[in-house]
């Protein structure tokens, strides 16, 4: 009776990872691997439960049912709890990201900019729904440490601003993350996100591809203002940088997301091709 549970519940989430696949056209390996962990407890506890109850059906009767159901409805409870609780976090997110617009400290919607696009090049690079999903949440949140500053960088920019004070922002902003309950990764991607991609491959620093790709998003809306007719000279400055600031590949993935246009003279692919190479 297991084995046909589980068989079954297999094809169900086979079914459901095909369906996955064709929508988002990422890799049927790391989908059904996410799926996997995520549902592995509550389908072996929905699994176990069935063959219990069939079993159990034959000495109580109709109580069985409603005896060997309750473990399970309490576990819904608690997973509805579970989501109500990560959709109030996702609200305060959303909250606290417009801190800096209404003080004056950055553009209008800067940050709701850099978490879209962010989250588009995140999945281009094949990264997992949990970690497009914390990418999205750093994004928001990246610039909060401003709110430490004696005066408003102009314009909000902080590509513009000098290394030390990148840095200071960035910290102070992981140290206001950190108190809002969010979870270590969301914190060390903002912590991250002013490291220059250069240590990276000199000093070994450990540097995650959340961060790199945040980097990356943050100076193209910086550069660019949120206009999509300066994405030219935006992605022309940002290649300026590569291999010292950032990373080449998070801005080719950059440059095919953000589409349309021409590219600048620089952006030729055997121009990119040799940086590349330098670098690595």
């Amino acid at each position: 009776m297991l084995c046909i549970a589980g068989v079954g519940h297999v094809a169900e989430t086979l079914m459901q990872v095909a369906l996955r696949v064709a929508r988002s056209g990422r890799g049927l390996w790391r989908i059904c691997r996410e799926d996997l962990i995520e549902m592995v407890p509550a389908s072996l506890a929905a699994v176990s439960t069935g063959t219990v109850v069939a079993l159990g059906i034959k000495h109580l009767g109709v109580l069985a049912l409603p005896l060997f159901m309750v473990p399970l409805v309490l576990m819904r409870f608690a997973m509805q709890r579970q989501q109500r609780t990560q959709t109030a976090r996702r609200q305060a997110v959303a909250a606290l990201s417009r801190l800096t617009d209404l003080a004056g400290y950055t553009n209008q919607e800067h940050a709701q900019r850099v978490s879209r696009l962010a989250a588009l090049v995140g999945r281009f690079m094949q990264l997992s729904d949990q970690q497009v999903a914390d990418l999205e949440s750093a994004a928001l949140l990246h610039d909060i440490g401003q709110v430490s500053l004696g005066e408003p960088i102009p314009a909000g920019a902080t590509v513009d601003a000098a290394p030390r004070d990148q840095q200071r922002i960035a910290d102070e902003g992981a140290e206001i993350v950190s108190r809002t309950g969010a979870s270590e990764s969301v914190v060390e991607v903002v912590r991250q996100q002013a490291v220059p991609f250069r240590r990276l491959i000199e000093e070994g620093e450990p540097l995650t591809l959340s961060a790199r790709i945040l980097k990356v998003c943050n100076a193209y809306d910086d550069f660019s203002s949120g206009n999509g007719s300066k994405r030219n000279q935006a992605l022309l400055r940002l290649r300026l940088g590569l291999g010292y600031e950032y990373d080449p590949e998070v801005v080719e993935v950059l440059a095919r997301v953000t589409g349309g246009g021409s590219e600048p003279p620089l952006a030729s692919s055997a121009g990119s091709d040799t940086v590349s190479r330098a670098i690595w």
